[in-house]
């Protein structure tokens, strides 16, 4: 099966629909302002980092963008995949910055992350090349449904409005409050975000520490005021212009 176009005529989600409906075997490419490279056998996804490294690597830019690593850790790790031929994976595991189990939770967040940014697309080109050929030689797979992918990253989309109301930029003050989480059922990334906040941050500075996408983010930061462990600055609403006065008309 050859598929190929423009996302302004056939969506990401239509695409992967179908891809996973045919239980379709190739490649998937997409040239837009998010670009993607996504492998798929039988209609599940095994993996979405480029094997060719044409394309940026999603796993990359996600530990990057949400401080997983110090710089120095990051030295270290281009070191060690410049000077072998391991996998980005298996460095991260080898080098013990990342348990296997970690690994594969994170790599679950990336695509998720990856999908959902790719479903916010409008334009772009697409071409899918079927074939197992396309498979030979992937290290790091992950195997994902397509389906349950689409539903969470749909999920994030009717969500991500009403978050950024309250989010609406990085400005946005956050501080813990006087109240302590007690034996409050606080996950690990509700609790990384408490000792993140030692001081009062931004929302700017808390994602590039938070440790989860910016969506996971905004809603763990929910999570946390719903219990009265935060607060969160209201930005003051723009005053309403004073309307012009009408001259009366003259008689």
């Amino acid at each position: 099966m050859a598929l190929e176009g423009r996302l302004s005529e056939f969506t990401l989600e239509e695409i992967l629909q179908l891809i996973a409906l045919q239980q379709k075997t190739g490649v998937l490419t997409v040239e837009a302002s998010h670009a993607m490279v996504l492998y798929f056998e039988n209609g599940e996804l095994v993996s979405y980092r480029d094997r060719r490294g044409s394309a940026p690597d999603p796993l990359r830019r996600y530990l990057r963008s949400y401080g997983f690593f110090t710089s120095e850790n990051w030295e270290h790790l281009d070191f060690i995949q410049k000077n072998t031929d391991l996998d980005f994976t298996e460095v991260l595991v080898n080098e013990g910055h990342l348990t296997p189990e970690e690994l594969t939770r994170v790599q679950h967040d990336t695509v998720q992350e990856h999908i959902f940014q790719g479903m916010l697309l409008r334009d772009g080109r697409y071409n899918f090349n079927a074939g197992r050929e396309s498979l030979r030689g992937l290290k790091g797979k992950v195997r994902l449904k397509v389906e349950g992918l689409l539903m969470e990253a749909a999920r994030r989309i009717d969500e991500l409005a009403t978050l950024e109301e309250r989010y609406p930029d990085e400005s946005v003050k956050i501080r813990r409050t006087d109240k302590e989480p007690g034996d409050l059922p606080l996950g690990a990334g509700m609790r990384h975000v408490l000792a993140v906040l030692g001081e009062v941050k931004n929302l700017g500075r808390l994602e590039a520490q938070g440790r989860m996408s910016r969506f996971d983010l905004l809603q763990t930061l929910e999570m946390l005021r719903d219990v009265g462990l935060i607060e969160v600055d209201e930005l003051a609403a723009p005053a309403p212009k004073p309307q012009e006065s009408v001259p009366s008309p003259v008689t």
